[in-house]
């Protein structure tokens, strides 16, 4: 076989190399992404399953209370980061001799049309993350016990598009309350608001540098 061909099948395996190196790169980053979509789901569903006991370790005259300042702190978020035509909305039923709450987002159309969706599966991962975060401040806010939110890469399934609107919306709560925020993210327009930002990286001896932004 001449020096010529060895050339053009080395190149050809090259080829297939890099294609497939590229393949196992995306597949790797999709688990990731996935793996994060699953936390993020987790905690969310955690955050409704602590909402419903709290509504429920209440009496029933405050329950009505309580269900209204829910709503109306998780729909005051949603309008600030998705917009005007989101709402949240707490559902009270029973089933099966029990006294069951599902919480459902509603979105209205530009024909006008009001569609409801449970809470969980609102319009993908990164919708169903800003709700879990806004249930998690209502809880605080309600308890008034706590003064700390730590968010470990919560909205990273959302989509890029609303991250200023989320950041102009984490400002005012900070401001307007006595809550601190410590978040891990890799998106740089939250360290623009942030009080203290700190950025941790890797130096040549695989040893974690922490440098004060």
């Amino acid at each position: 076989m001449s020096l010529e061909n060895l050339q053009i099948r080395a190149n050809a395996q090259r080829q297939q190399l890099d294609k497939k190196l590229v393949e196992a790169e995306y597949i790797l980053k999709q688990g990731q992404q996935i793996r994060t979509e699953i936390v993020n789901l987790r905690s969310t569903i955690e955050n409704l399953d602590k909402a419903t006991a709290l509504l429920s370790s209440i009496s029933e005259d405050k329950q009505r209370e309580a269900q209204i300042q829910i709503e109306s702190i998780v729909t005051q978020g949603l309008q600030k980061i998705f917009g005007p035509g989101w709402s949240f909305k707490l559902r009270s039923s029973i089933k099966a001799k029990v006294s069951v709450v599902d919480f459902v987002v509603q979105t209205v159309t530009e024909e006008g049309k009001v569609l409801e969706t449970p809470a969980i599966d609102a319009r993908g991962a990164g919708v169903a993350s800003v709700i879990g975060f806004l249930l998690r401040l209502v809880l605080i806010l309600l308890s008034k016990k706590e003064s700390l939110l730590v968010l470990d890469e919560t909205f990273a399934n959302l989509s890029d598009s609303y991250i200023p609107r989320l950041v102009e919306f984490l400002r005012e709560i900070v401001d307007k309350t006595n809550l601190q925020i410590v978040m891990v993210t890799h998106e740089p327009a939250f360290a623009e608001v942030a009080d203290k930002c700190y950025k941790f990286t890797l130096d040549n001896q695989g040893m974690t540098r922490v440098d004060s932004l």
